[in-house]
């Protein structure tokens, strides 16, 4: 359902039900709330959707249906992956890896694994860590060998159920190596940058969403409970320890937003904050891969009134020819803003603990469908290569920056 509220109160009313975990009814918000007159997305299950109406009643808020049957776009998509499943992976054979279509973490990972013996010049793995499950999160370095160069990191997949996230670093991987001996851009790129690039950092969250529950946003840590229920994982996108624990975060373990129990609690968020840490010094750009609403989000995002760094117009600038760039290509405007004015206050993200610790160009990217799309998280597959093509466009433009920076 979609509900535009109209008034500091109704939003005010919207907050509290999101951050409280939806005790009284069966929510998931897949837009949350954030400023008046803008649309929040809740999907209610059909054992709530009665008494959900009649609280929207009592509250004097008008909602209006956005997707009659989520069920029906989950099994189109369940279909187009059997489907596509008739040629599988082969990893000794890289050009069978179909970037039109979803994948399972096992794919991913030999994927990525099969990326750096295709090309060794230019690409080598690294191990980030594990999950609780004790999945290994792999990533790829992807550079000519050279000293004094500047790093571009890249990950996605930190949500679970958005799913065109890791596809759309997957063919930026691809797009990096499969063309650097015949493109001038690309060789110019990979010769002068070092790219880090992390597709899934959350494996266990995306396999729970793509075997059980195709909406799952958080991690799969033990489970806790609260006086209603008891529930699983973390929001690893609250879980950093940058003015973690403020706005738009929940102590309800039942929460979408569940914070943890402190920050970097959860082994995936401690294990990307290593990686980033380890390589600090040489990062200069930083970009992790959300959905949706076709947004670059700037920082900070922890607070409203929103807080700016002292670089913004720099980093604003930069987000702007990104956008401009992908429009170029696909016809798709994004729209770019601060990470709490533009989307809502979100404390303890990676975006922002990224920022605090000196890498210069840091975004979250918000990729497609956009807001008039009711598809919502199950992006169709034909989908995947579009938004991974205009995407690219943007973050050449942030690679020039990176390359620009002096050290």
């Amino acid at each position: 359902m979609r509900i535009i509220p109209t008034s500091e109160t109704h939003l005010q009313l919207l907050v509290n039900l999101h951050n409280s975990g939806s005790e009284l009814f069966t929510l998931d918000f897949w837009k949350e709330p954030r400023t008046v007159n803008k649309p929040i997305d809740i999907m209610v299950g059909p054992n709530h959707l009665a008494s959900f109406q009649n609280w929207l009643a009592e509250n004097n808020l008008k909602a209006t249906v956005w997707q009659e049957d989520v069920q029906k776009l989950i099994d189109k998509e369940a279909a187009s992956i059997k489907q596509a499943m008739i040629k599988p992976f082969n990893p000794a054979d890289l050009k069978s890896f179909d970037f039109s279509n979803y994948h399972t973490f096992d794919e991913i990972t030999a994927f990525v694994k099969s990326v750096a013996t295709t090309y060794p010049d230019i690409a080598s793995v690294f191990s980030l860590g594990k999950s609780v499950e004790g999945r290994e999160i792999l990533g790829l370095k992807i550079g000519k060998a050279g000293s004094n160069k500047n790093g571009f990191w890249i990950d996605g997949g930190i949500h679970a159920r958005e799913w065109i996230s890791p596809a759309v670093a997957l063919y930026t991987i691809n797009e990096l190596t499969s063309k650097y001996a015949t493109d001038a851009t690309i060789k110019n790129y990979v010769d002068k940058v070092d790219f880090y690039i992390a597709p899934n950092v959350n494996p266990d969250g995306y396999e729970y969403s793509r075997l059980t529950d195709r909406l799952w946003r958080k991690n799969r840590s033990k489970q806790k409970c609260n006086i209603f229920q008891c529930c699983y994982g973390v929001d690893l996108n609250r879980n950093f320890p940058f003015h973690y624990g403020e706005s738009g975060t929940s102590s309800n373990a039942c929460s979408e937003i569940f914070l943890g129990e402190s920050a970097l609690s959860e082994p995936e968020a401690k294990a990307l904050s290593n990686a980033i840490l380890q390589r600090k010094d040489q990062l200069k750009a930083m970009i992790t891969l959300h959905s949706y609403s076709e947004d670059w989000l700037v920082p900070y995002g922890y607070a409203i009134p929103a807080v700016y760094p002292d670089d913004y117009s720099e980093l604003l600038d930069a987000a702007q020819t990104g956008a401009k760039a992908g429009a170029a290509k696909t016809g798709v405007s994004y729209t770019v803003a601060n990470s709490a004015a533009g989307l809502y206050a979100a404390s303890g993200a990676s975006d922002d603990w990224s920022k605090s610790i000196g890498i210069k160009y840091v975004y979250t990217i918000e990729v497609r469908p956009g807001p008039d799309d009711s598809n919502g998280f199950v992006l169709p597959a034909d989908q995947i290569i579009p938004t991974s093509t205009e995407i690219f466009e943007g973050l050449k433009v942030i690679a020039d920056r990176v390359i620009a920076v002096k050290n």
